[in-house]
Order: C-alpha cells, then sequence, then structure tokens
C-alpha cells in the first residue's frame, strides 16, 4: 500500500452510525449496548463531540426527532438496550406511570431514604392494632414522626407489607 492511499484510508474516519453499530449485540430479543454505561446501566457515547445516551441515538436514527421534552422510553425495561422496536417517545410523567404500571418502583427498604424495613412495619401494624400506644409514641421507638405511623395505619405507606 502506498503512502497516499494511507493517508487516504486514515482521512476517512467512520461516521457516528457506523461507530455506533459496532457496539451492540443482537440478541433474541434486545440489542445490548457494550459501550459504556452510566450508573443505571443506560448506554452513553459521544456524537460529534456531545455525549448523548446510546438508546435517543438509535431512536434518532432508525425512527426519527425526538420533540423537545420527550423521553426516550424502553418496552423492554432493559436500559442497555438500543433496539429501536423496544423504544417509545413520552413524557417524563409517562415513563414514570409505565414504571409503576410494570411494579418496577423502587419500594420499601430498597427505596434509597427508607428509615424502616418490612419487619419494622410488620411490628409497627401490631402495634397499631394492640391500640396500646399512640402513634407519636410509636414513631419515637422506631425513629420517625407520627405522620409516618399515620401513614402505615391509613395503608397508604408500606401498603406492600
Amino acid at each position: 500500500m502506498q503512502i497516499a492511499e494511507i493517508k487516504k484510508a486514515r482521512a476517512k474516519k467512520s461516521s457516528p452510525l457506523e461507530r455506533f453499530q459496532k457496539k451492540f449485540i443482537k440478541t433474541k430479543n434486545c440489542w445490548v449496548w457494550l459501550g459504556a454505561p452510566n450508573s443505571k446501566g443506560y448506554g452513553r457515547l459521544y456524537d460529534e463531540k456531545k455525549r448523548i445516551y446510546a438508546h435517543r441515538f438509535a431512536y434518532e436514527n432508525y425512527i426519527g426527532a425526538i420533540p423537545p421534552g420527550m423521553s426516550v422510553c424502553h418496552n423492554c425495561d432493559n436500559p442497555a438496550c438500543v433496539n429501536p422496536r423496544h423504544l417509545f417517545l413520552g413524557t417524563q410523567n409517562d415513563n414514570m406511570q409505565d414504571k409503576t404500571n410494570k411494579n418496577r418502583q423502587a419500594k420499601g427498604s430498597k427505596h434509597g431514604t427508607a428509615k424502616l424495613t418490612e419487619e419494622n412495619v410488620l411490628q409497627i401494624k401490631r402495634l397499631l392494632l394492640e391500640k396500646q400506644m399512640t402513634q407519636m409514641d410509636i414513631g419515637r421507638i422506631f425513629n420517625v414522626t407520627d405522620k409516618a405511623i399515620s401513614l402505615i395505619a391509613c395503608g397508604i405507606n408500606w401498603k406492600h407489607v
């Protein structure tokens, strides 16, 4: 190969779509992103020096433009998936409702801000049934507010226990 040909080959950069297509594998259902993920498992890549999510890149390149303020959601609930057949547009509220409908939100002690465990809540419910202590007293025992105890008593919080 001559020097001119080598320079020409080096000068021809692959397109963002060509680079994208080398960074996932097609499984039976999902196209799993193998490139860099963020802390929640969503693929990331650079498109013209701008970092973008891989699933948004897939949507824009295989389906079309994403209107301002819209989210690209996953039917498959796999954040690493870039299969355009698994992607749909929705608002942030649509995405949160989809998560709730599919029962994927963190509940109970798995929620990052939980002060109680499922075992604590069972104890609280027993104490409430016994009716020998006030909600304020129960709250003091478990280091939570009487409002937190009230929400458990009413079945608003910790419904799954």
